[in-house]
């Protein structure tokens, strides 16, 4: 099989609209028309549509790659020395729908993979490894900068750079080792999370990516509309990433996974305006898994103290909490 002829031959611009979501009914009967060629056609497809589920919409080339550079270095990695030759330009319509840089790079990521080439380089400290985790398997991995990465079952992970994670899916937690000039990231489909000191818990499934804060903060970049918001301990915040609700964002409070009390006390001040005090610092370490979102601050300080075998009283600021 001649891979470069084959791969001029594909109709990338209706391929990158369909992986995009952004096909027209037209667009879509074209589509079609041209699966329905040949077998061939229809398994280069559902390759190149399985490689994109796996994470190359979050690869940072397709995020950061000049566009000339990328199909520069797409042609002379498949034939060297050959004159520029392929056949990529959209339609017109399609680039403003999609958008010139994001379908240029995106086609090249993927031709790159067609092509057989590798896209990320394995380097020392772990930088390039991949990890994944079966049905029922939980995993810790702690990465060169100390950041510990908790992986649920069946997630999939790539670690690309020394403070930047792909989640190509599941749900993974992270111990965050904070360096003022550096954030560490988590990139996903569509968004993308910042620690700003901060223990946080992120997900991807077939329809939503999100964030749950145990500790500090966390910036989350909406890249489909290009939104920022800022979540604290407690705060969660899920991006819909189905056809014609992509990018909608719903965000609720009082959310904790195996927090401390005390992010746990400092999220639910901020939010009631009322004082919670321990008689003993050493309690501000237990933890707790708690949904206190819709509760009054009277019932939220009950289901504490039930959660943790505590007493509460009630003064004029606020709480006091201590032992049972």
């Amino acid at each position: 099989m001649d891979t470069d002829t084959n791969n001029n031959e594909l109709p990338w611009a209706l391929i990158i609209a369909a992986l995009q979501g952004e096909l027209t009914s037209e667009d879509k009967l074209q589509l079609e028309a041209w699966l329905a060629i040949s077998a061939a056609n229809r398994a280069q497809f559902e390759r190149l549509e399985q490689v994109w589920k796996e994470g190359v919409a979050d690869y940072p080339r397709y995020l950061e790659v000049d566009e000339t550079r990328a199909w520069s270095e797409v042609q002379a990695r498949l034939d060297p020395g050959a004159a520029p030759r392929m056949r990529v330009v959209p339609r017109a319509g399609m680039v403003a729908r999609i958008g010139r840089w994001r379908w240029a790079v995106a086609a090249a990521v993927l031709l790159l993979i067609v092509g057989g080439v590798e896209i990320w380089q394995r380097a020392p400290n772990g930088e390039g490894a991949r990890y994944e985790t079966t049905a029922g398997e939980q995993r810790s991995i702690t990465l060169a900068d100390g950041t510990t990465v908790a992986m649920e079952p069946q997630t999939k992970i790539l670690v690309s750079g020394a403070r930047m994670v792909l989640l190509l899916g599941g749900k993974a937690g992270f111990d965050v080792t904070h360096h003022n000039d550096k954030p560490f990231e988590v990139v996903m489909d569509g968004a993308s999370i910042r620690d700003i000191g901060t223990n946080f818990v992120a997900f991807k499934t077939t329809d939503s990516i999100g964030v749950e804060v145990t500790d500090g903060k966390v910036a989350f970049t909406n890249r489909v509309t290009g939104e920022t918001r800022e979540l604290a301990a407690g705060g969660t915040l899920s991006m819909l990433m189905s056809p014609g609700h992509r990018g909608e964002m719903q965000t609720a409070e009082l959310r904790f996974d195996n927090a401390r009390l005390t992010s746990v006390i400092t999220a639910m001040q901020t939010r009631f305006g009322k004082k919670i005090r321990l008689t003993d610092t050493a309690l501000g370490n237990k933890r707790l898994t708690v949904h206190l979102d819709g509760e009054t601050f009277d019932d939220a300080v009950k289901v504490i103290c039930a959660s943790l075998n505590l007493e509460s009283q009630a003064d004029s600021t606020g709480y006091i909490l201590k032992n049972r």
